[in-house]
Protein backbone atom coordinates (compact mmCIF):
# COMPACT_ATOMS: atom_id res chain seq x y z
CA UNK A 1 0.00 0.00 0.00
CA UNK A 2 1.59 3.47 -1.18
CA UNK A 3 2.79 5.35 2.14
CA UNK A 4 -0.22 8.33 1.32
CA UNK A 5 -2.73 6.04 1.86
CA UNK A 6 -1.03 3.92 5.10
CA UNK A 7 -0.96 7.69 6.16
CA UNK A 8 -4.99 8.10 5.42
CA UNK A 9 -5.78 4.72 6.63
CA UNK A 10 -3.64 5.42 10.52
CA UNK A 11 -5.54 9.25 9.91
CA UNK A 12 -8.79 7.59 10.08
CA UNK A 13 -8.38 5.06 12.27
CA UNK A 14 -7.02 7.35 14.86
CA UNK A 15 -10.35 9.18 14.64
CA UNK A 16 -12.56 6.71 15.57
CA UNK A 17 -13.03 3.68 18.38
CA UNK A 18 -15.44 0.37 18.47
CA UNK A 19 -18.65 0.22 19.53
CA UNK A 20 -20.43 -3.15 21.06
CA UNK A 21 -22.30 -3.96 17.40
CA UNK A 22 -18.91 -3.89 15.98
CA UNK A 23 -19.03 -0.20 14.30
CA UNK A 24 -15.99 1.80 14.18
CA UNK A 25 -17.32 4.86 15.19
CA UNK A 26 -16.01 8.24 13.57
CA UNK A 27 -15.19 10.38 16.61
CA UNK A 28 -14.03 13.50 14.47
CA UNK A 29 -16.54 16.33 12.74
CA UNK A 30 -19.68 15.22 11.35
CA UNK A 31 -22.30 16.79 9.73
CA UNK A 32 -26.10 17.26 10.63
CA UNK A 33 -26.84 13.79 9.70
CA UNK A 34 -23.69 12.16 11.46
CA UNK A 35 -21.63 11.27 8.70
CA UNK A 36 -18.24 11.83 9.58
CA UNK A 37 -16.22 13.92 7.52
CA UNK A 38 -12.25 13.96 6.45
CA UNK A 39 -10.00 16.45 4.73
CA UNK A 40 -8.22 14.84 1.68
CA UNK A 41 -6.74 16.40 -0.71
CA UNK A 42 -8.24 19.98 0.55
CA UNK A 43 -11.33 18.20 -0.24
CA UNK A 44 -13.70 17.37 2.68
CA UNK A 45 -15.17 13.91 2.05
CA UNK A 46 -17.47 11.57 3.83
CA UNK A 47 -15.05 9.20 6.29
CA UNK A 48 -17.19 6.29 5.05
CA UNK A 49 -16.75 6.30 1.63
CA UNK A 50 -12.82 7.21 2.14
CA UNK A 51 -12.86 4.19 4.46
CA UNK A 52 -14.89 2.15 2.06
CA UNK A 53 -12.12 2.71 -0.72
CA UNK A 54 -9.09 2.49 1.43
CA UNK A 55 -10.37 -1.20 2.53
CA UNK A 56 -12.47 -2.54 -0.63
CA UNK A 57 -11.96 -0.45 -3.68
CA UNK A 58 -13.09 2.09 -6.00
CA UNK A 59 -16.73 3.44 -5.76
CA UNK A 60 -18.09 3.09 -8.76
CA UNK A 61 -18.91 6.46 -10.51
CA UNK A 62 -22.87 7.42 -9.63
CA UNK A 63 -22.84 4.67 -6.51
CA UNK A 64 -23.62 5.74 -2.92
CA UNK A 65 -21.98 3.82 -0.34
CA UNK A 66 -24.69 2.35 2.21
CA UNK A 67 -23.93 1.12 5.64
CA UNK A 68 -25.58 -2.45 6.79
CA UNK A 69 -25.37 -0.96 10.23
CA UNK A 70 -27.84 1.88 9.90
CA UNK A 71 -25.12 3.93 11.93
CA UNK A 72 -23.99 6.99 9.69
CA UNK A 73 -20.88 7.72 11.81
CA UNK A 74 -19.95 4.28 11.41
CA UNK A 75 -16.60 3.47 9.27
CA UNK A 76 -16.34 -0.18 9.86
CA UNK A 77 -15.69 -1.64 5.64
CA UNK A 78 -17.49 -4.83 7.17
CA UNK A 79 -20.79 -2.57 7.63
CA UNK A 80 -20.37 -0.69 4.60
CA UNK A 81 -21.64 -1.49 0.62
CA UNK A 82 -21.73 0.06 -2.75
CA UNK A 83 -25.48 0.41 -4.61
CA UNK A 84 -27.10 3.07 -6.27
CA UNK A 85 -29.37 5.63 -4.64
CA UNK A 86 -32.31 3.43 -5.14
CA UNK A 87 -30.98 0.40 -3.61
CA UNK A 88 -30.19 2.83 -0.30
CA UNK A 89 -33.67 3.94 -0.56
CA UNK A 90 -35.49 0.61 -0.60
CA UNK A 91 -32.85 -0.25 1.96
CA UNK A 92 -34.20 2.77 4.41
CA UNK A 93 -37.89 1.72 3.38
CA UNK A 94 -37.30 -1.75 4.70
CA UNK A 95 -36.15 -1.30 7.58
CA UNK A 96 -38.71 1.22 8.86
CA UNK A 97 -35.93 4.44 8.24
CA UNK A 98 -38.05 6.10 5.74
CA UNK A 99 -40.17 8.97 6.77
CA UNK A 100 -43.23 9.44 5.14
CA UNK A 101 -46.68 10.08 6.29
CA UNK A 102 -47.73 12.05 9.66
CA UNK A 103 -44.06 10.83 10.48
CA UNK A 104 -42.16 13.17 7.85
CA UNK A 105 -40.96 16.43 9.14
CA UNK A 106 -43.17 18.52 7.23
CA UNK A 107 -45.99 17.12 7.01
CA UNK A 108 -49.70 19.01 7.60
CA UNK A 109 -52.26 15.99 6.71
CA UNK A 110 -52.70 13.54 8.82
CA UNK A 111 -54.39 10.22 8.16
CA UNK A 112 -57.96 10.79 9.15
CA UNK A 113 -57.72 14.02 7.06
CA UNK A 114 -56.87 11.87 4.14
CA UNK A 115 -59.89 9.84 4.75
CA UNK A 116 -61.79 12.70 4.77
CA UNK A 117 -60.83 14.38 1.74
CA UNK A 118 -60.89 10.77 -0.11
CA UNK A 119 -64.66 10.93 0.86
CA UNK A 120 -65.14 14.34 -0.05
CA UNK A 121 -67.01 14.42 -3.34
CA UNK A 122 -68.32 17.20 -5.62
CA UNK A 123 -66.33 19.98 -3.80
CA UNK A 124 -63.54 22.06 -5.44
CA UNK A 125 -59.99 20.97 -4.92
CA UNK A 126 -58.94 24.51 -4.36
CA UNK A 127 -62.06 24.99 -1.82
CA UNK A 128 -60.70 21.53 -0.12
CA UNK A 129 -57.21 22.73 0.05
CA UNK A 130 -57.99 25.76 1.63
CA UNK A 131 -59.48 23.73 4.47
CA UNK A 132 -56.74 21.89 4.85
CA UNK A 133 -54.56 24.65 4.85
CA UNK A 134 -52.33 22.76 1.66
CA UNK A 135 -52.37 23.33 -2.12
CA UNK A 136 -55.43 22.22 -4.82
CA UNK A 137 -52.58 20.02 -5.94
CA UNK A 138 -51.86 17.98 -2.84
CA UNK A 139 -55.54 17.79 -2.40
CA UNK A 140 -55.66 15.88 -6.11
CA UNK A 141 -52.44 13.86 -5.39
CA UNK A 142 -54.08 12.73 -2.07
CA UNK A 143 -57.31 11.72 -3.77
CA UNK A 144 -55.41 9.63 -6.73
CA UNK A 145 -53.26 8.35 -4.12
CA UNK A 146 -50.43 9.54 -5.41
CA UNK A 147 -49.74 10.83 -1.94
CA UNK A 148 -50.48 8.89 0.83
CA UNK A 149 -50.38 5.40 -0.52
CA UNK A 150 -50.35 3.83 3.04
CA UNK A 151 -54.01 4.80 3.87
CA UNK A 152 -56.48 3.03 2.20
Amino acid sequence: MPARRIELSERLLAKCHENERGCWIWTGCRDKNGYGGVQVNRQKVRAHRVSYELHVGPIPQGMVVCHHCDTPSCINPAHLFVGAVQDNNLDKFRKGRHSYGEGHGRAKLDVESVKVIRSLKGIRLRDIAAIFDVSPSMIGYVRSGENWRCVA
